[in-house]
């Protein structure tokens, strides 16, 4: 299907998004009866994630590679 020539985007009724949003806020939030440990593995996850964008940050200044830029291919 060509989406640009449709239009360029999708659309959806409104009601769809903030359904989504209200469902994945109840999985994520312990009202779901997940364990905490999850949540702990979760967080050291997340953690981790933040610091390795940090080193690779600082290690693309040092070999002087600027922003990334992932090209659209279309």
């Amino acid at each position: 299907r060509d989406v640009q020539h449709a239009g360029g985007h999708f659309k959806t009724p409104t009601a769809l998004p903030v359904i989504g949003f209200f469902v994945s806020l109840y999985l994520v939030l312990p009202f779901s009866g997940r364990p905490v440990q999850q949540y702990i593995v979760a967080g050291a996850l997340v953690a981790t994630g933040i610091v390795l964008f940090f080193v690779t940050q600082a290690i693309n200044k040092q070999l002087g590679i600027g922003k990334a830029h992932i090209t659209d291919p279309t």
